[in-house]
């Protein structure tokens, strides 16, 4: 790659919440040596803590799980005084179980140990000391990354149960009794919030209509918002928004309120107050984007139960929707059935090969397999981090957390993380600054945005072809512009009218045969105009392709 620089990984939450390492070792040498390893190797990603034996390894694992913080991986040796190695890791497991073990062994180690930490503690691998450097580091790290990917993974699953959940409360009720109920102890439940108020704007003034707490029975009420016991300042930012992406938080005496706006189909009916134990600080992004999942939920129900007119208008624009979500949904089984279940089946008979004893004995064909089934395990995260990323986008929840970023930076970081696909495909591409530029972006999001246009490129190019990705300022000057070329195939001319459009082009395969869910485009504009930007595209059939994005500086 030209003109480029490879960035730091990035940490993967704020210090406060980094993931825990925890070494247990008697021999205080070992514990320090491994300690500076690996917070070399992952200090930026996770705590490294010690401990000098199993008794005090457990009041460590206690005190971090009562406050809710994660324990990613614990190391122990296996003879130590006391609680041998595998004891204390068949009590982690018992105590925290998501959390993965690992065992360092010594030549008098007992292999009966070992064998019961296998079986008991789920062990995750056993290192013999002395330890080759970077074999103990690149372990580690799989180690811990592999417990980040099940709890986000979880964590998505939570936000998907509770818009089940949601949808189902309102195809059921129909009374604005039963949903103001129904929707506000769902909230409770799937918010972790103490307290939940739901607050009406769409007949003026703003009004109080519900409260509920935990415990307690739903209250009705209606009183006008100046005159109830909440902070006011916070509900007068949330009432002018008109995003459900505006979640609004405030700290008050050992709690925070967080207002979120209740928007359906643009138009502001009220909002929920819910009020949260801790700092604002504390607060996820995962929790974020499921409090206005649930508000998006509780802004259709309420606003149905208010219609009263226009019926008829009203059953033409439903079947219109609900025509184009089975679409979708058609759409969206196919990608389920086909493009997930095949790379599921083939993983499963990999790993069935995998337990026959010929071939478990064969390191090669054990890596050979192993890489073949990590290949088909991105392919198939890939495709389901799509649906999850539509699936926000339709309810309009996906979060902006805007920051002044270098855009010439930028784009050479996120065209960086391609290098190994370049590579494969011998591939040369070139990154052109042309301006220095700095814009307020999310940059994760539209990290998101441009790698998946490049991720495209790079699908679409053949071998040995090119790619060239150039920043400078639009013709206006009021724009940044990021213009990214290819040498590829091109784009057929009759499906660039409809190409950023959900379903709407059916996913071609790539040049080395790669596959996709068609998803890639529409969810780039949706990202780029959340920044109040523009995306467009032009191409030739196998004269290559041009992707402009235009994003205000």
């Amino acid at each position: 790659m030209q003109n480029s620089t490879s960035a730091a990984p990035p940490s993967i939450r704020s210090r406060r919440e980094r993931p825990t390492i925890l070494i247990v070792d008697d021999v205080v040498e070992i514990c320090d040596t491994l300690e500076d390893q690996l917070l070399d190797h992952l200090g930026k990603q996770f705590v490294v803590e010690k401990a000098g034996s199993a008794d005090e390894a457990l009041e460590l694992v206690n005190s971090l799980t009562s406050v809710g913080k994660e324990l990613a991986v614990v190391i122990s040796d296996v003879i130590m005084p006391g609680m041998k190695g595998d004891e204390l890791l068949v009590e982690v497991k018992r105590r925290s179980p998501e959390t993965v073990t690992m065992m360092l062994t010594g030549e008098s180690s007992d292999a009966s140990r070992i064998t019961n930490a296998i079986n008991r503690a789920g062990l995750y691998r056993f290192i013999s000391k002395p330890w080759e450097l970077r074999d103990m580091q690149l372990t580690v790290e799989q180690a811990a990354l592999s417990f980040v990917n099940r709890s986000i993974i979880e964590k998505q699953n939570r936000v998907l149960r509770a818009m089940n959940e949601s949808s189902q409360v309102i195809a059921r009720q129909r009374d604005l009794e039963d949903i103001f109920r129904e929707l506000l102890t769902l909230i409770l439940t799937y918010s972790e919030a103490e307290r939940a108020v739901l607050v009406l704007s769409n007949v003026p003034p703003a009004t109080v209509v519900a409260e509920a707490r935990v415990g307690a029975e739903l209250k009705r009420v209606n009183v006008p918002i100046h005159e109830y016991d909440l902070p006011q300042g916070l509900l007068e930012r949330a009432l002018a928004q008109q995003h459900l992406s505006a979640v609004v938080t405030e700290p008050g005496a050992g709690f925070t309120g967080v207002a979120v706006p209740l928007v359906n189909s643009g138009k502001q009916i009220g909002l929920l107050y819910l009020e949260m134990r801790g700092q604002a600080a504390s607060i996820e992004q995962e929790r974020l984007e499921a409090f206005s999942l649930l508000a998006s939920q509780a802004a259709i129900a309420i606003d149905n139960a208010f219609v009263n007119e226009n019926l008829e208008v009203l059953i033409v624009d439903r079947t219109k929707e609900l025509l184009a979500i089975g679409s979708h949904k058609d759409e969206m089984v196919r990608i389920v059935s086909h493009d997930i279940r095949s790379p599921l089946t083939g993983i499963a008979s990999l790993a069935g090969l995998l337990a026959e004893d010929d071939i478990a004995a064969s390191q090669a064909d054990v890596k050979r397999y192993g890489e073949m089934i990590q290949a088909s395990t991105s392919t198939v995260l890939k495709l389901v981090s799509d649906i999850l990323d539509l699936a926000k986008l339709q309810s309009g929840t996906i979060l902006l957390s805007k920051q002044s970023v270098d855009l010439g930076t930028f784009c050479r970081r996120v065209a960086s993380t391609y290098e190994p696909l370049l590579l494969t495909k011998q591939i040369t591409f070139t990154v052109n600054v042309v301006d220095q530029l700095m814009a307020e972006v999310d940059e994760s999001k539209l990290s998101q945005a441009l790698g998946n246009l490049i991720s495209n490129a790079i699908k679409y190019t053949p071998a040995s072809g090119t790619i060239t990705l150039t920043l400078s300022r639009d013709s206006t000057q009021k724009f940044a512009q990021i213009e990214l070329t290819d040498t590829g195939i091109g784009i057929p001319a009759e499906m660039l009218p409809r190409l950023f459009e959900r379903f709407a082009v059916r996913q071609r395969p790539g040049t080395a045969g790669e596959k996709g869910t068609g998803l890639g485009l529409s969810i780039v504009r949706e990202l780029i105009e959340m920044h109040g930007g523009q995306v467009s595209a032009r191409s030739l059939p196998e004269r290559g392709t041009a992707f402009t994005i235009l994003l205000p500086v």
